[in-house]
This record gives C-alpha cells, structure tokens and sequence, in this order.
C-alpha cells in the first residue's frame, strides 16, 4: 500500500449577500421598552464544489441570551431570513448574546442539531447509513453577536457572516474511484464532537474509552466528482463534518478506522489511524490519501501435488499465473535466455519444494507480485540472470552451505532490481549462508 498521508487545506470562500429586511415576528420580553433589532444574515466560506456548498441549508435558529440563560429561540426559512433580515424584539438598555446557526432541517422535521444554554449539540444517529448524500445535512454555519440595546425603535444592525464551525474529514484514494453496488465503505471514529458553544470556541468531546461513543458512518454512494488536492486527483470513500474549535478554543483531534469492504460484506482493506492523527479545525479540511481501494488478494496457493507448464504469450513469455507453473519450473529444464512473466500473487504453503530451475540468461519479471512461503532457495544455483519487480515473502531456505532466498550461488553476470525479501530465514550447517 502506498503511504497514506494527511493534507488540511481551507475550504473556498464564496459569500452570499443579503437583501432588504423588513419587519418580522415581534416577541415581546417584558419589563421594559421594546425595541426591534435587525441582522442581516450572509454566509460566508462556503465550498465551491457539488459536496460542501452549503446547498442544504434551509432553516435559521437565532438564540437569543441574557447571561449564561437562552431567553428565546426563533426559527425561520433561511432564504427568508437572508431576504428579509432576522428582527428581534429586545429591551431597551440590556446586553444580550446572539446566536445565529444556519442548518438543514429536513420534511419530517428532523435535524442533527439543536440550540440550546450552552451552545449547539449534535445527535448523529439518523445519519450513520446515509452516506454522502445524508452528510450534507450536517454542513451547518454560524455567528454570534453582543448587543446593548439603544433607544432607537428600530436599529439596524447590519451584515452578520456566517460561517462553518465544522472540519471535514475525508477518506480518498489516489488512483481507483470506490464502485457503487460494488463497494461499502465503513469508518469508524474513536471519539467524536457532541456540542459545540460558539460563544467560547469550546468543543464538548465524546469519552473514547466508551465502545458506545464510538460512531460507525457507512458509505455507499460514491460520488463521480474527484477531490482535488495541490492539483492531483483522489476519489471520495468517505465524508463527515465534525464541530471543530475555534482558533479561541483548545485544539481536538480523533482517530478512525476504515474498512472498505465488498458489497457483500467482505473486507477489501483497512485503514488505521490513531486517536490524535487527525486533526480537527474549523472550516478546514482533514483529507487522509493513499491507496485505498483495491481488489481482495488472489493468491494462487499451491496444493503440493499439482504442476502445470506455463502457456506463452504472443512476445514468447512464460506467464506465470498458477502456483503449478512455478512446482513445473522446479522439476524442468528450459532453453535459455527465456522470459518469464509472473501475473498473479503465488503462495507455494510451505511445502516441500525443490529451487526454480531458471535457464542461464533468463529473466524472470516479477510484475509487481509476491511468491511467499517458498519451502527452499527460489533460484538456487544460477548463472546471468536477471530478476526483477518481485517481493518473496517467508523464504525458509535450509541447507549445508552456500544458502540463501533468492539464490544459493551466483555465476556470470546478473541484475537485480525492485526485489524485496521479507520475513525469511536462512539456515546453514557449515556456513555461507
């Protein structure tokens, strides 16, 4: 697997202007003279892509507080507000916190958040099967306000700019595009935001050590559209929106785990990060890169008994393509300076075998493939070869003298490029190993 790297890069700004107000729903407070205070809501830092524009947004809750105490709450359509201004009845000379959070709320009346005392909370649940197309829901943008309340009977109090106090943590990969009806990624989180106060940036963590404060997001429905990261492409496996401090508050970050897995269930790959490798920042993007998707292993495993000599292509290579092709190549003598072309991962179990009888001058083309658990030396005794493109994997090469994985012993002139041994062992009586 290549490595997987982390990128934060800032989302794109694209403001959204307002138009003229006019009067809205008064709420009288009591207990002094009443007073009509209008904002003008705007969005700003919004995303200039099909996923993270902000497209969802369809509803306005404005908190309003005295204090540490949430006085009232007023909700409105947000083309509305941003049409007409939000208006708010207040009393003369007091002080009051304002907070405006823009969000999605859905026909059956359902969203993720709610404003309540102390900020905004966040209940995941009805977003965990829904993929990319539910995750937009939880785009959400916010400002807050100090007013003291003058003698004017109406003031205007102008534009307020909203903006994301959410990260966006992406999974993408670097080459292949996740199929839908093909594929289903599922990622975890160790821990995850629950509230958010936008008046003190703090943000309220899930406990990680509890398997109940785990969330699991489930992805099905790839999107076409690529993620563009310092001009490479990568292609969307997953996407959450998580509240995130602002630069007021302590930082946060949180791990994951993601299986990509078949249709059917069956595990493709895992991806592992830690419970502080990704980092959380407002209207930032956290993208975790690498090489993501890729088809289950298909491993030709041989049963000790079979062998098969190999077919030729049209340029005259061998292809090896079974674990029988290769038990043939021990027992039989070619002509040399032949071309062998391996095609698919080989695992030979670990049963006895005599080494590959490679013709002098030969070359044996790995293709990028593994050979493990070879009971012997590959080779043995060779003369002017040339390998390449090939990782064996448990080598257990056994014998008196002169031993080792890829060959015993070497005659001629010979290259080796791209040819990795890994967890092999060589053992020799007399030396030379």
């Amino acid at each position: 697997m290549k490595s997987i790297r982390y990128i934060q890069s800032t989302l794109i700004a694209l403001m959204v202007l307002a138009a003229t107000s006019c009067a809205d729903d008064i709420l009288p407070l009591g207990g002094g003279e009443e007073m009509v205070v209008t904002f003008r809501p705007t969005i700003s830092n919004t995303m200039t892509r099909a996923i993270g524009d902000g497209s969802k947004i369809n509803e306005l809750v404005v908190g309003v507080y005295s204090g540490e105490e949430l006085i009232f709450t007023q909700e409105m359509q947000w083309n509305k507000a941003q049409s007409d201004g939000v208006n708010l009845t207040l009393i003369e000379g007091r002080s009051y916190k304002i907070l405006f959070w823009a969000h999605h709320r859905d026909n059956n009346d359902n969203s993720a958040y709610e404003v309540t005392k102390n900020g905004i909370t966040v209940n995941y649940d009805k977003y965990l099967n829904g993929g990319f197309a539910k995750m937009e829901e939880l785009d959400a943008f916010c400002a807050t306000a100090t007013v003291t309340v003058g003698s004017q009977k109406i003031e205007d109090k102008g534009d307020i700019p909203l903006s994301r106090p959410l990260a966006q943590v992406n999974f993408a990969d670097d080459t292949t595009s996740p199929t839908p009806g093909s594929h289903k990624a599922v990622v975890t989180f160790t821990q995850v935001p629950t509230a958010f106060n936008p008046f003190t940036g703090k943000v309220t963590m899930s406990d990680a050590s509890l398997s109940e404060d785990k969330r699991t997001f489930t992805f099905t429905d790839f999107p076409t559209e690529p993620l563009m990261v310092d001009g490479a492409t990568y292609y969307y496996v997953t996407d959450n929106y998580f509240f995130a401090p602002a630069s007021i508050g302590p930082p946060a970050s949180i791990g994951a785990t993601l299986n990509l897995q078949n249709a059917d269930g069956t595990l493709i790959k895992t991806v592992k990060l830690e419970d502080d490798d990704i980092a959380l920042e407002a209207n930032k993007k956290t993208n975790v890169l690498g090489s993501i998707v890729q088809q289950p292993e298909t491993w030709s495993v041989w049963d000790g008994v079979s062998e098969s000599q190999p077919t030729t292509d049209a340029q005259n290579r061998y292809i090896i393509d079974d674990a029988a092709d290769i038990a043939w190549l021990c027992e039989n003598d070619l002509d040399p300076n032949s071309y062998f072309l391996q095609t698919k991962d080989i695992d030979m179990a670990s049963k006895a075998i005599t080494s590959i009888k490679l013709p002098t001058g030969s070359t044996y083309d790995g293709g990028g493939k593994t050979i493990k658990n070879f009971a012997n030396s590959l080779f043995g005794d060779a003369t002017s070869i040339t390998v390449k493109d090939l990782t064996l994997e448990n080598i257990v090469a056994l014998g008196s003298t002169h031993i080792g994985t890829l060959v015993n012993t070497l005659h001629g002139s010979s290259s080796f490029t791209n040819v990795s041994v890994l967890s092999s062992t060589v053992t020799t009586t007399n030396g030379a190993a």
